[in-house]
């Protein structure tokens, strides 16, 4: 994606600049992956929870709500969720990309050691051109980072929303800001949401 920060003119600053802001964006997707994976283990154990406490419930003395035929019918649905988000951790291989995308990021930092050196030069084109390749077959080998993970790195390198600046500057910040946390969280809200469903519909399950 376009990065809001101007280039700069001397190329080898403007590569360590591209190189450095997709390292720690490889790094924010490693840690957005490890979430989903954290997420879905949690979501999956707690449905299974939930489901072992309705089976429980249907069997004891306790005053139900709601009729045992809709309480089996919840305990399929509850089942379904579970195989659903078994499913999605499954093929959605969070901890292996999540391990990939990390080691992209390392080497990616190591290309933006390498290239300190050469921050103010302007003439060594062959070494310019070597870096430059060595930038692109290290894209290539992995998968490429989400537009939440570049936010998130942009944001740590400008700094918070809230420090001093230009009045364009901060509203461009806060819009940056509120896009990171749509792209990052709005995703990933469904397992909150089935969650607190579940355990709603087990809380008025009782009277």
């Amino acid at each position: 994606m376009e990065s809001p920060v101007p280039e700069l003119q001397n190329k080898f600053s403007e590569l360590h600049r591209r190189v450095s802001m997709t390292s720690k964006a490889r790094y924010c997707a490693s840690r957005r992956l490890q979430f989903h994976k954290m997420m879905s283990q949690w979501t999956v154990t707690l449905i299974a929870v939930g489901l072992i406490a309705v089976s429980v419930l249907a069997i004891s003395p306790v005053t139900l709500r709601f009729s045992l035929p809709y309480v089996a019918v919840m305990q399929i649905i509850f089942s379904v969720l579970i195989l659903a988000y078994t499913l999605l951790l499954s093929l959605g291989d969070y901890s292996a990309r999540a391990v990939k995308i990390h080691r992209c990021g390392m080497e990616l930092g190591k290309i933006a050691r390498e290239l300190k050196p050469y921050l103010e030069k302007q003439d060594d084109q062959g070494a310019y051109e070597k870096f430059v390749e060595k930038y692109y077959e290290c894209l290539e080998k992995y998968e490429n980072h989400e537009t939440c993970d570049y936010f998130e790195a942009f944001l740590a390198e400008q700094g918070s929303v809230g420090e001093t600046g230009n009045a364009e500057g901060l509203v461009a910040k806060f819009w940056t800001y509120v896009q990171y946390l749509w792209s990052r969280y709005v995703p990933t809200a469904h397992y909150v949401i089935v969650l607190g469903l579940v355990y709603l519909w087990i809380f008025l399950l009782v009277k």
